[in-house]
């Protein structure tokens, strides 16, 4: 699991969630600029691979925590900040960047337009939970259109482990994600 951060770093990671994955991305240059003008480490060909497979991405380090930062290329397009917890955190600061990327994105549109997709419907109901071996996942995904999960997403992810001899050993904490994903490439919703 890693090792974690500190709890207060939390509304921190937020913050580097909002500007790259929300303000940033999907502009994938200006992405990986932002991150060397952060100073973040590029990770390995080979460190990325253990995380996304055959699938085609980048990933920073940060200088002063373990948080990283993946930007995952088409045809899954998305990016993510994932971040190491010895807790799972009160979700107030992430709630409050994805209301303002939704308020901003609804700004930008015209309105009144049903066919724009106005993130109207708080997915929160739609929890997903899932155990997969030793490892529970809980996702609030949120969409832009409710009809239409395919066409934006927004997500937070908790990660903790279930296995009651790990957990006793101190493996009790999450790994969190917060992600930013659009459409697959060619989808007629993009």
């Amino acid at each position: 699991m890693g090792t974690p951060a500190a709890p207060d770093e939390f509304a921190g990671i937020v913050a580097v969630y909002e500007d790259v994955c929300l303000k940033t991305f999907p502009d994938d240059a200006a992405l990986i600029t932002r991150m060397e003008q952060l100073g973040w480490r590029p990770l390995s060909p080979d460190a990325v691979k253990v995380t996304m497979g055959d699938d085609p991405a980048r990933g920073w380090q940060s200088p002063t925590s373990a948080t990283s930062v993946w930007l995952e290329f088409p045809p899954y397009h998305a990016c993510s900040v994932r971040w190491n917890a010895p807790q799972r955190p009160d979700p107030a600061p992430y709630e409050a960047a994805k209301q303002r990327y939704v308020a901003a994105y609804r700004a930008r549109q015209p309105q009144p337009s049903a066919q724009d997709g106005h993130w109207e419907r708080d997915l929160t109901d739609a929890n997903m939970h899932v155990d997969v071996r030793y490892t529970t996942l809980q996702a609030r995904p949120e969409a832009r259109d409710p009809a239409d999960l395919k066409i934006e997403n927004l997500m937070f992810v908790a990660q903790s482990l279930n296995d009651p001899e790990r957990r006793a050993a101190g493996e009790t904490g999450y790994v969190l994600r917060f992600v930013h994903q659009l459409p697959p490439a060619g989808d007629p919703n993009g």
